[in-house]
């Protein structure tokens, strides 16, 4: 499954929850719409562009992942001075 489909796909599953939701609980999210003033589709709209960016984030980490290499990282962390942290770098 490429990611365009795998995306694709959970966004219609996404979708059927949705319209599921909305039938089961219409008094519930009207309510909530007339007391926040707010359409629930805009809330779903959220939830929706908050998923699509979290699996291009995963996408994005695995594809670089699958270019470095442990040896690299493992270079790149020699690198780094065994120094303690300074003051204004602690927690």
């Amino acid at each position: 499954m490429t990611k365009i489909e795998r995306v694709l796909k959970e966004l219609n599953e996404l979708y059927d929850f949705y319209r599921k939701l909305r039938r089961q609980r219409q008094p519930d999210l009207e309510q909530r719409e007339r007391s926040r003033g707010q359409r629930t589709e805009r809330g779903v709209s959220t939830a929706v562009a908050e998923k699509l960016s979290a699996l291009m984030t995963r996408d994005y980490l695995e594809a670089r992942a699958a270019r470095g290499s442990r040896a690299s990282f493992d270079a790149a962390l020699g690198e780094i001075p065994d120094a303690p942290a300074r003051d204004d770098d602690t927690l």
